[in-house]
């Protein structure tokens, strides 16, 4: 029975601590709301998982579509091969020097 009780103690104040950090989150949200930067945050599987006001301005898309997408997609974003930027560093310190 002790066991028992020891278990739903633990698990309420995990419960508790739970809630705090979603409430906690979700006043940090609101923080980058209120920036004019834009802001997103890209999650592990390559997803946006937040999308600030300021990015609805800069790039006019809306949060609902935004999140869920890759970033590169959805802002079309194209990269140069790492062959390409290889020598770049090379070369700026040789025209620098």
């Amino acid at each position: 029975m002790q066991r028992m009780t020891n278990w739903i103690a633990m698990f309420r104040k995990r419960t508790t601590e739970l809630k705090q950090r979603t409430v906690q989150v979700i006043q940090q949200a609101r923080l980058l709301d209120l920036a004019n930067d834009a802001i997103f945050v890209r999650g592990a599987d390559d997803r946006i998982s937040y999308w600030n006001e300021g990015a609805e301005r800069l790039y006019d898309w809306a949060k609902q579509k935004a999140v869920g997408q890759s970033p590169h997609d959805l802002l079309s974003t194209e990269f140069q091969p790492l062959t390409a930027l290889a020598g770049c560093g090379r070369e700026a310190q040789s025209l620098a020097s």
